[in-house]
């Protein structure tokens, strides 16, 4: 490789160090390191002086007519044993000087028994020169792999034997050793290279995967370090997030991505860096006990959905239903009207978030109770129930839908209902809506006492009514659209 071309290798390698840094790939101390590496590099090839072309071409040559000097003084070394050491010197010096020049001085009458021909030394030459072109292809060969970016491979190639060393010494002992030296590097390299090209191909292989496997395991290495945390709260070690078996698929290491995902299973109440390796799952609220007092009576008195708003708000809340009926002395010191009633304890106010649900809640004797339009409560139990009553609140811009889908109800059970509607944005249903804590309309109370809300169906409209009260007409159907 030219010095030119290491230049460029250099340059690029830079650059893909400096992307290597903005995509933090790599830290800043390697990005230093690394660039300190290949500028005192770059620095010592810029400062060398330019070899000119002609001086290695003549390398080049000297090299080629050198090895062919070789390769022809070792076939007549192995085929002319009897010969003195005088004529096998002669001989070579004759065969430097080339064959063209020997036959004109000498006689055919003057050749020795053991001495080639003139068709014989042509041979020899073409196949010197043939050997000459395919040591110059696996030259080309490697020259073509030093030229990808990206591959550094040493590749230790075969040195001839001391036999044949000491062959070409004898032969050219006239020459100077430097031509000697750069023919055995050649034919080392060209030797070397046809045989050692599939184990380059594997070394290769091996030293990237050994690379990318120990920068896997540094940048694990790093983050477990950065991470600060020595145990995880289920007693796990957290530096087994920098396991290969989880940097290959950082899914497998994510513990939670919410702080549902702690509640669900139990492990605490707070996701610490959701949906990344280093997620974990803690404690932080304090617990809270909710008292729930409902009554089995009660249709419409459904818990589910407020369990899991207050569950939501405070993690660590636990929960104890009881009846009306056992809960009358908490029900008559809190001033309770509706059912269910939520009792929280005063541990709320450590809770985390009690400051954002404190607006709904009514402190009581010590207690926290979370307001009836709050919860939804729909049976006001201290108010007189009034059979076959029927009531509906209501906006005006709402007046007619609602009275639409109620009329097929009205007119099935005929005279027999009380129904009476109130206009709240007319002013006079608004203390109706206090007394009952509507907050929604249409909203609906059935006996003076259970309330729903929502337009309803003239199917379910009934159904609720007849939940209530018995009347023979209740085993009707009616349509259950909405219009």
């Amino acid at each position: 490789m030219d010095k030119k071309e290491q230049i460029e290798k250099l340059e690029q390698e830079l650059r893909f160090l400096q992307e290597s840094l903005e995509a933090a790939v790599v830290s800043k101390d390697e990005f230093e390191r690394g660039r300190k590496r290949i500028e005192s590099r770059l620095e010592i090839l810029r400062n060398e002086p330019d070899e000119p072309e002609s001086q290695e071409s003549d390398r080049e040559e000297g090299t080629e007519s050198l090895k062919g000097r070789t390769a022809e003084g070792a076939r007549e070394d192995a085929s002319g044993q009897e010969q003195s050491p005088e004529e096998d010197r002669g001989e070579g010096f004759r065969d430097i000087e080339g064959p063209d020049k020997t036959s004109e001085q000498e006689p055919d009458e003057g050749r020795s028994e053991h001495e080639p021909s003139d068709d014989e030394q042509i041979d020899e030459k073409t196949t010197d020169e043939e050997q000459s072109t395919e040591r110059k292809q696996p030259k080309a060969e490697a020259r073509e792999l030093r030229r990808k970016p990206k591959k550094k491979v040493k590749i230790t190639h075969p040195v001839k034997s001391p036999e044949s060393r000491k062959r070409a010494v004898d032969l050219d002992a006239p020459k100077e050793e430097k031509p000697e030296i750069r023919d055995e590097i050649v034919e080392t390299y060209t030797t070397g290279q046809s045989s050692g090209a599939g184990k380059g191909l594997v070394v290769i292989i091996i030293l990237a995967l050994a690379i990318f496997g120990g920068w896997w395991l540094m940048k694990g290495g790093d983050k477990e370090q950065n991470s600060g945390l020595g145990i995880a709260s289920d007693g796990g070690d957290l530096a087994s997030a920098s396991q290969p078996s989880e940097m290959e698929n950082p899914v497998l290491s994510v513990l939670c991505s919410s702080d549902t995902d702690c509640m669900d299973s139990g492990k605490g109440d707070s996701c610490r860096n959701p949906g990344t390796s280093e997620a974990l799952c803690e404690t932080r609220d304090e617990s809270v006990k909710v008292t729930i007092l409902s009554d089995s009576s009660c249709a419409f008195c459904e818990t589910a959905r407020m369990r899991g708003v207050l569950k939501e708000l405070f993690p660590m809340a636990s929960f104890e239903e009881i009846s009306s009926r056992d809960g009358q002395e908490l029900i008559g010191r809190l001033g309770i009207v509706s059912l269910p009633a939520y009792v929280i304890g005063a541990e709320v106010e450590q809770a985390k978030s009690f400051s954002e649900f404190k607006r709904a809640l009514e402190k009581k004797d010590g207690y926290y109770v979370v307001s009836a339009k709050a919860s939804g409560a729909p049976y006001f139990f201290r108010r007189n129930a009034v059979p076959f009553e029927l009531d509906v609140f209501l906006k005006s811009d709402t007046r007619a839908r609602v009275l639409a889908n109620a009329q097929p109800v009205l007119d099935l059970f005929k005279g027999k209902i009380l129904f009476e509607e109130h206009v709240v944005d007319g002013g006079s249903g608004q203390t109706g809506v206090n007394d009952f804590s509507i907050s929604s309309f249409p909203t609906f109370i059935i006996n003076n006492q259970m309330k729903f809300s929502g337009i309803q169906s003239p199917e379910t409209l009934k159904e609720k009514f007849c939940a209530l009260n018995t009347l023979p007409e209740c085993s009707q159907e009616l349509t259950e659209s909405i219009q």
